[in-house]
């Protein structure tokens, strides 16, 4: 999340979108995201593990049509 205004200021003149698709959006937001998916989605390693292995994720197809996946969190 930390990446987020900067990631959104720099998509500001080039007209993508981003999104955050983490633990802490609500349903409503998540909605929105499966509805118009963004260009950039900023999402973490628990996130897309869960999702990745959920048979009936929504966020697997929207994979797909995302330009950029950005993870953040990752500790190595």
């Amino acid at each position: 999340r930390d990446q987020y205004d900067k990631i959104k200021r720099m998509c500001e003149t080039s007209n993508l979108t981003v999104s955050i698709f983490d633990g802490d959006v609500s349903q409503n937001a998540r909605q929105k995201i499966y509805h118009a998916p963004p260009d950039i989605l900023l999402t973490n390693p628990d996130i897309l593990h869960y999702h990745l292995g959920w048979a009936q994720s929504r966020l697997v197809p929207l994979l797909r049509t995302v330009q950029f996946v950005v993870l953040d969190e990752i500790h190595l």
